[in-house]
Formats: C-alpha cells, sequence, structure tokens
C-alpha cells in the first residue's frame, strides 16, 4: 500500500465525524453482545451529540477561522513572475463535459481565482498543478482547458501533471521556473502549508487565497440549524491539521 494512500486512510478515520460513527458503532456493538451494557450506551449517546454539535454551523466558525487566509493584499509589495495554482479533485469525463464540470468545488475555486490574477496580470505565466491516483484525469489539465475556453492564451499556460501531493508541487515547480516571488493560489485553509512548502523549495510566495470557509456575516437563527455542509468543513479543517502534522514529522 503506497503511503499517499495510507494517509487518506489514516486521515479518514480520524475525522471527527468519523470518529463519532465510530463510537456510536462500537457503543452498539456491545449493547447488542450484552456486555458492557452501560459504556455502550455512553458512547453511542456520546456519537449521537458529538455529530449533532459538529453539525451546527455557528458552533465551528470561530475555529476556522483562527487557520483561514486573509484575502489577497490589493498592493503587491513584491512583483511576482508567475501565477501557480494548485490542484485538487477532479471527475472522470468524455469529451462531452464541459470544463467547469470536470473539477470539484475546491478545484473550480482555486482555477478561477487563477484565472483572474491571469486577466489582471497579463504579462505573468499561468501554471496549474495536480497530478492524481488511478485512472483519472489529472485536475491540471482540466483547470488548463477551462481557462484557455475562458479566453487565457495556451502559451501563457503550463501544468504539471504528476506531483500527487502539496510537497510534489512545490518540488516540481522548483524544478521548471526559476525562485522567486509567485502567486500562490490555493483555498484559504490550505495556503498557509503550501507557502511554507513552496519557500522552503526557494520561492516567496504571495498568498492569493480563494475557497475560503469563513463566515464574517452576524450569525442568525440559520446558523443554529444543523447542516451536512458543517461535517464537511470540520473534514477539510482536519484534513489540514493532519497535513500540517505530517509535515511536520517527514520534514517536508
Amino acid at each position: 500500500m503506497s503511503a499517499f494512500f495510507l494517509r487518506k486512510i489514516v486521515a479518514g478515520l480520524l475525522y471527527p465525524p468519523t470518529l463519532c460513527l465510530l463510537l456510536a458503532g462500537i457503543g452498539l456493538l456491545l449493547v447488542a453482545c450484552g456486555k458492557l451494557t452501560r459504556l455502550g450506551m455512553i458512547l453511542v449517546a456520546s456519537g449521537v451529540i458529538g455529530l449533532f454539535l459538529l453539525s451546527i454551523p455557528a458552533l465551528q466558525q470561530p475555529v476556522i477561522r483562527a487557520f483561514d487566509s486573509d484575502p489577497l493584499s490589493a498592493e503587491l509589495l513584491e512583483t511576482p513572475t508567475a501565477i501557480v495554482v494548485l490542484g485538487s479533485g477532479v471527475y472522470s469525463w468524455d469529451s462531452s463535459t464541459p470544463p467547469s464540470g470536470k473539477l470539484t468545488a475546491i478545484s473550480l475555486a482555486r482555477a478561477m481565482e487563477g484565472i483572474r490574477l491571469a486577466k489582471q496580470y497579463p504579462d505573468l505565466p499561468l501554471i496549474f498543478t495536480g497530478g492524481t491516483i488511478g485512472k483519472r484525469p489529472a485536475s491540471s489539465a482540466a483547470m488548463a482547458e477551462l481557462a484557455i475556453e475562458l479566453g487565457i492564451p495556451p502559451d501563457r499556460i503550463t501544468t504539471f501533471n504528476s506531483p500527487t501531493s502539496t510537497a510534489e508541487e512545490a518540488k516540481r515547480t522548483a524544478q521548471e521556473i526559476p525562485a522567486g516571488p509567485i502567486l500562490l493560489v490555493s483555498s484559504a485553509l490550505h495556503l498557509p502549508r503550501s507557502a511554507s512548502l513552496f519557500a522552503s523549495n526557494g520561492f516567496t510566495p504571495i498568498q492569493a487565497p480563494t475557497d475560503f470557509l469563513v463566515d464574517d456575516s452576524a450569525p442568525d437563527l440559520l446558523d443554529f440549524i444543523p447542516s451536512a455542509h458543517a461535517w464537511s468543513n470540520w473534514q477539510r479543517l482536519f484534513h489540514e491539521l493532519y497535513g500540517r502534522a505530517w509535515a511536520r514529522l517527514t520534514g517536508n
């Protein structure tokens, strides 16, 4: 089993919603077996209550706010030499699928921000990175296709289709372009770790976050209504926290 799949499996089991389900499942088994029934009921109740609390959007916003990046400043302190857009998820497709339908919501947000910056800075090359595991096509190819359809000249675009992690994206980019200031585009939650990895490869990243999870509007009644989307946000937050922990352990 590759390290990539091992990381995905371990992280998947440690996401808070999954942990709550595991607790509830273990509790149900104990109750069904008639052994340690009291402990089983406590585990079931803990898992259900945990899932309920994790589904309340208003409870997660203060936590996510501590990790999300701030928007890109209107005035850049350094002159970038390239725009680098990091890849994410992609769907399998056939030739009739439009470019926007080939990308997950995260990848689409990153691609659109890269395209926006490419139009704002028309002299900069636009680099899309991101490979894939298995038979799915690379996200970088789908993002490049979208950029071309939205008016970016193909000769401005470069794709790196082999990297399957942020560390690999940083190393591959360093192999292809000179070190220096770059506009680095990724999700707001993912960008601090990404910037650190690119900095360790000689770049001076100018963080250009997108795909924000923080909602700065005042909480209202709807924010206290359970939502499955809140579970997804917790998963994304802990995915990033585990990524940071893995980076510290491995030095990447």
